[in-house]
């Protein structure tokens, strides 16, 4: 995949009386400017890599954080370990897009990852490395740009995102990862707020979508992938929940593999019984809630991922109409978001009211079912609600609750 350079096109142009400062300084600039599979070694390269993108799946960010460390140490001219660092802090930015600790370090990663692989595209243009790295880069700061409503720079770093990817696989078709970041761009693109698409044919920075190329491109990176198989699978799985491609039986399918690769990681259980959910299949979410909370009990993991799993079973049970089993369920899911001082993520707040709201109704508590449907309401107009649970909330306070959604 990583093609090597020779040093000798530049070393055969000295002669063997030219001046050493010159030829120092010809190494030099070459170390700076040449890809790095020149002079670092390959297979340390992608033994990191495939290390430190394991740790991500398992959803051990303070492993993966030392792979970036080590990056940094092995390739210290090179953009690698700003790269790599962006993943990681991508992915933990979108488990809760409200906390704002990771953003500095974004943007300071992302602006020396694109000085170092700005040179490299001007010293050597016709290799495709620096225009991954960029790519990957401006991915990052599209990402961070749109959830925090810079709609400018989430515009001008998403075409750039395009244009650099696009030009990695011109240089380098057979680099299936690089279609991973760029499928994603393309969607995006693709979907873009409506209010954004009516000034696409005035304003440059708009990014152009694909969407005959943005899913395949997804797809094709879970099959033949190198690093990123398995984090395609996550986010192709989510973009096949919803929208006029969807398939939510591919969706579920995908995820379960995930869930069996990685057990560990609660993120991937949360999401694929959140899926099962939305699908009315109750019985196997509360079975994968169940089979999760053996997992955790076994690994000590994350108290917050398990009060999760029960609030997904009790919405299971509500969806059974076995309101006492819920409730029983529902008191633990309470108790933690009472107690707890861990910062929970801004989107489980409205999904715990509405699992409230409708065991209320259920119980024809209607005046304290009214209260909490309208706490979900209020929390809408200042931060992030999701479509369906806003939906739910309205709809609820219509009618007592009789179905799921």
């Amino acid at each position: 995949m990583f093609r090597y350079v020779s040093r000798s096109y530049l070393l055969a142009e000295l002669t063997p009386g030219a001046n050493i400062d010159m030829l120092k300084k010809l190494i030099m600039l070459m170390v700076i400017y040449s890809p790095l599979s020149a002079y670092g070694s390959q297979d340390l390269l992608s033994s990191m890599m495939q290390q430190g993108t394991l740790l991500r799946l398992q959803r051990d960010y303070e492993g993966a954080d030392r792979v970036r460390d080590q990056l940094f140490t092995a390739f210290p001219t090179d953009a690698i370990g700003y790269v790599f660092n962006l993943n990681t802090l991508v992915t933990r930015i979108s488990w809760d897009p409200s906390q704002k600790i990771y953003d500095e370090a974004l943007l300071n990663d992302a602006e020396q990852a694109l000085r170092i692989c700005s040179r490299g595209m001007a010293a050597h243009p016709e290799n495709f490395q620096s225009y991954y790295y960029c790519g990957q880069a401006h991915f990052a700061l599209t990402f961070l740009h749109a959830i925090r409503g810079n709609h400018y720079q989430a515009g001008k770093n998403g075409a750039l995102t395009i244009k650099r990817l696009e030009q990695t696989l011109v240089l380098e078709p057979q680099l299936v990862d690089a279609k991973m970041h760029l499928g994603l761009a393309y969607y995006y693109a693709d979907n873009l707020p409506p209010f954004v698409k009516a000034l696409s044919h005035l304003l440059w920075f708009i990014p152009t979508g694909n969407s005959e190329k943005s899913l395949p491109y997804l797809e094709a990176v879970t099959r033949k992938g190198q690093y990123f198989k398995d984090v395609a699978k996550f986010i192709y799985s989510d973009l096949l929940i919803d929208g006029e491609r969807a398939d939510r039986d591919k969706a579920a399918l995908l995820l379960g593999q995930l869930v069996r690769s990685y057990p560990q990681n609660g993120r991937f259980q949360l999401r694929l019984m959140a899926l099962l959910m939305e699908m009315e299949r109750f019985q196997e979410t509360i079975q994968a809630a169940n089979a999760f909370l053996n997992i955790a009990r076994q690994h000590q993991l994350s108290e917050l991922d398990c009060t999760l799993a029960k609030l997904w079973a009790t919405r299971a049970y509500v969806g059974l109409n076995n309101t006492e089993t819920a409730q029983y369920l529902f008191e633990d899911v309470d108790a933690y978001f009472e107690q707890t001082r861990e910062i929970v993520p801004q989107w489980t707040i409205p999904w715990r009211l509405l699992t409230r709201a409708q065991l209320q109704d259920l119980q024809n508590h209607r005046l304290e079912a009214i209260s909490s449907y309208k706490q979900i309401i209020d929390l809408g107009k200042s931060s992030l609600v999701g479509v369906k649970t806003l939906t739910a909330a309205q709809e609820g306070l219509k009618t007592p609750y009789p179905h799921l959604y």
